[in-house]
């Protein structure tokens, strides 16, 4: 399964960055490589890959019509996910190349980042 070779492949090409929070292995077949990065970073990590030719899509939006302070954990969760490319017809080598572009964006935004917030 190209999914499975996917999510292997960001796993072991973003294990190590402590910036970014990997979904747990999946048992199941894979609709989404979702990952997740500080709500402050979020956007900028997306836009820095958007120009890097990787789309991220959005799901997991929070509906406009709850209050954050009843459900916080999903505020949190919404803010933070970015959901990087798992089509089946993405090349291995191309995962490679959208988890460096991550690689790259997470150093981008921590360069750019406030003193305060490193």
């Amino acid at each position: 399964n190209q999914r499975v070779g996917l999510a292997e492949t960001y796993r072991e090409e973003l294990q190590d960055l402590r910036t970014v929070r990997l979904p747990p292995v999946a048992d199941a077949p894979l609709s989404h490589f979702t990952v997740r990065v500080e709500a402050n970073h979020r956007d900028r990590v997306r836009e820095i890959l958007r120009c890097s030719g990787v789309d991220t899509g959005r799901l997991y939006g929070f509906p406009p019509w709850l209050s954050p302070g009843d459900y916080p954990r999903a505020f949190t969760a919404s803010s933070e996910v970015i959901n990087l490319p798992l089509d089946p017809t993405l090349t291995l080598e191309r995962g490679r190349g959208v988890a460096m572009a991550l690689r790259s964006a997470m150093a981008d935004v921590e360069r750019e980042a406030p003193a305060h917030e490193r």
